[in-house]
């Protein structure tokens, strides 16, 4: 029998990971051999672009883990080759993804990717396993391996012939990859697969290029069959039982821990990748938790403990009953009382924490009944300048309605512990903190004006100079006179995403004065209201983190519709067409 590797290679070798060829042969269905069809990912980040032509060139990712290589002769005219940062749907997979634009492009010669995985290498166990997978246009996720793979330097290559979303899988592992556990806690440890291959007993190989030319469709977990396990070992505290028969065994976390510790199970699988010269080992990592603060979020209105304002929540362990006299919170030396905690548990406070000022970011520590005291963990605060501005009149004249938009925002720029189950998670909405606001500025005693096109009259339409600020009011009507909503979502680890309206309705003092064909003019009072643009309604802006730093950004370019003009002039539209786009400061932390 061939080996998986040798395989793999002639796979990647022959069919050039063959997508041109029909890459969407397989139909999406339940979990199994058709694969599992999952939505696509959202956009994390700024989209890298350049001019790539017949003569060739490359491009990399903003974090620089992934390049693409296109050769000459596989473009056969100037086209913008793009690399966007993607949250991952893909069963198996370890990290974000990519979007590869332009999507479903088919190159005349193979593209190489190059991906640097020193990012993601705990979640790597077995790097023979380790290969990039694509989504096609029905949903599925398929798994296509590498060109080569090397794990001293963690990188992998890969030859393709088409662009898609791709996502770095490793179709075999232990799950739970990693798992965080408290004293004499338990974890089941489970050997799955997310394709499948052929079985023999000598273990698992791939099938032939013929029938799985466009890669392998990802489906569900499955177990892996015991025949193929080798043997299970464990380093480090606590214990394991195995069960032969099974493709599980049980870790047992210690009756005592004074200080985090760590321990691994390994499992040796047998007869597979017979060309690697050393162990075949999936690898779970298991931290046995200490008396710490693991995490914090911060809930700003409404939230879990069912407080009336904002409440933190702490994550830990060890943190033992509550003694109302004795335990007790801090954030930045301030205490905080026993009345305000709505929540105490071993692994889990909420507590009801000020909006602003003093405690209301800081480094946070629990103080049990015994008196012990966690290691501070730091709850940090930015607020955010997003700029926008926007033209109410057309090219050449001096009406600009502009705002800056400061996000007080408030959460932990640490990494997320592995296996912890959050409250905030990706897809919950939250809102930013209390005391975020508009600053919107009438920029100039502005004015617009136009040729009626009914009569032989004009129109004209005068802004006083004025500014002002629209404060954070929240869950309020859209029909009040002033209105602000912002959704906040958490990227627990990576940042935030977050989405607004806002206006000020009748702000900026103005005059509409119109003048008829014989001269006579009628003046009438018509304030302008300052709003958000609705050209960037319900779209999510990226907040990412880069240690405690909040990244700076922009968003998508939008034309500007006519709505957002005091006139418009159909007669005279090519001095109209304008663009905005929102813009945000790169913000470092409070502390």
């Amino acid at each position: 029998m061939k080996s998986f590797l040798y395989l793999l290679l002639t796979i990647l070798t022959l069919g050039t990971i063959s997508c041109k060829h029909d890459p969407d042969a397989v139909i999406p269905g339940s979990p199994g051999g058709n694969g599992t069809q999952r939505p696509t990912g959202e956009p994390l980040g700024e989209r890298e672009t350049k001019q790539i032509g017949p003569a060739g060139g490359s491009l990399q990712s903003g974090d620089g883990t992934l390049t693409i290589t296109v050769p000459a002769g596989a473009l056969t005219a100037l086209t913008e080759v793009g690399i966007e940062p993607i949250t991952s749907t893909c069963p198996g997979g370890i990290g974000d993804g990519w979007r590869l634009t332009p999507h479903g492009k088919a190159f005349a010669k193979p593209v190489e990717i190059k991906l640097n995985y020193a990012a993601r290498k705990d979640s790597v166990s077995l790097p023979q396993a380790l290969g990039l997978a694509y989504q096609d246009s029905k949903g599925v996720w398929r798994f296509v391996g590498n060109s080569s793979v090397n794990a001293s330097t963690h990188t992998l290559t890969l030859q393709t012939t088409h662009f898609s979303d791709w996502v770095v899988v490793q179709w075999m592992t232990l799950s739970p990859l990693s798992a965080r556990v408290g004293e004499k806690q338990q974890v089941t440890l489970k050997a799955l697969k997310y394709i499948t291959p052929s079985l023999s007993e000598d273990g698992l190989v791939l099938q032939s290029v013929a029938e799985y030319e466009n890669g392998y469709p990802i489906a569900e977990p499955e177990p892996l069959d015991p025949k193929y396990i080798k043997k299970w070992s464990l380093g480090g505290v606590g214990s394991l039982n195995v069960s032969p028969a099974t493709n599980q065994a049980v870790y047992s976390a210690p009756a005592q821990v004074q200080k985090t510790s760590t321990a691994a199970v390994s499992l040796e699988l047998k007869g597979l990748f017979s060309t690697f010269t050393g162990q075949n080992l999936l690898v779970s990592n298991i931290t046995v938790m200490g008396f710490e603060v693991a995490y914090l979020q911060v809930a700003e209105k409404n939230g879990p403990g069912g407080g009336r304002d904002s409440e933190l929540i702490i994550y830990g362990s060890n943190f033992g009953a509550q003694d109302k006299a004795k335990s007790s919170v801090t954030i930045d030396g301030q205490v905080i009382g026993a009345q305000d905690i709505s929540v105490w548990g071993d692994n889990l406070i909420i507590c009801r924490i000020p909006m602003i000022g003093p405690g209301s970011s800081g480094p946070v520590r629990v103080k049990t009944a015994s008196g012990a005291m966690t290691e501070p963990h730091l709850l940090n605060e930015w607020t955010v300048p997003m700029r926008i501005s926007r033209p109410s009149a057309r090219v050449g004249q001096s009406m600009n309605e502009a705002a800056t938009i400061y996000l007080r925002i408030r959460g932990d720029a640490s990494p997320v512990p592995p296996d912890l189950t959050l409250i905030y998670d990706e897809d919950s909405q939250n809102t930013a903190a209390f005391k975020s606001y508009v600053r919107w500025e009438a920029q100039g005693e502005g004015f617009s004006t136009m040729r009626n096109a009914e009569f032989c009259g004009t129109e004209k339409e005068v802004w006083t100079k004025s500014a002002g600020d629209i404060d954070l009011t929240y869950m309020v009507s859209p029909t009040d006179k002033q209105y602000f909503n912002v959704n906040l979502y958490h990227l627990p680890g990576k940042g935030f995403t977050v989405s607004f309206r806002y206006q000020s309705k009748d702000a900026v003092p103005s005059n509409h004065v119109s003048t008829d064909c014989e001269g006579n003019t009628i003046r009438s009072n018509r304030p302008h209201t300052i709003s958000f643009p609705s050209e960037f309604h319900e779209e999510r802006f990226p907040l990412l983190f880069s240690g405690n730093t909040l990244k700076g950004g922009k968003s998508a370019i939008h034309e500007t519709g006519i709505n957002c003009y005091l006139h418009y002039d159909f007669d005279d539209s090519i001095n109209w067409g304008q663009t905005i786009q929102l813009t945000w400061d790169t913000t470092t932390g409070k502390f």
